[in-house]
């Protein structure tokens, strides 16, 4: 009789490993589609999400350079006609018509404006300093 239970006792260990198995694979089975449906759903909508972000900050600048496009194009308007360019030829770079004469009013030496030493418009500042 003790070999009957011992074999029962083997077969109740082996039924009860075979569970155990079975219940181990069904867990891991769980946790890899729950990891895969994470893996799945997860990184797609991180990339989706800066994406999205990218996207919008790519309309903003989008939307500040069409506004910087209109204000330029309504002031190529004013650069259309001869008087206004004739003005600003005259207000900006000191250019005459032919047989127009231009006078510059000198300073002296001492009453001279000082400019920086980084300043950009050398002709500016010989017209100022009188040179």
């Amino acid at each position: 009789m003790t070999h009957n239970s011992e074999q029962a006792q083997g077969r109740s260990r082996t039924r009860r490993f075979a569970r155990l198995a079975a219940g181990l694979l069904a867990v891991l089975l769980i946790v890899g589609i729950v990891a895969g449906v994470l893996f799945v759903a997860v990184f797609p909508t991180s990339d989706y999400m800066a994406q999205r972000d990218e996207l919008a900050a790519t309309k903003a600048e989008l939307d500040a350079t069409r506004a910087d496009v209109a204000a330029l194009e309504a002031k190529l308007g004013d650069y259309n006609d001869r008087v206004s360019v004739s003005r600003i030829a005259r207000e900006r770079f000191s250019l005459v018509y032919e047989g127009e004469q231009l006078y510059r009013l000198s300073i002296h030496a001492g009453d001279a404006a000082e400019l920086p030493p980084e300043w950009l418009w050398p002709g500016f500042a010989r017209l100022v300093r009188g040179g």
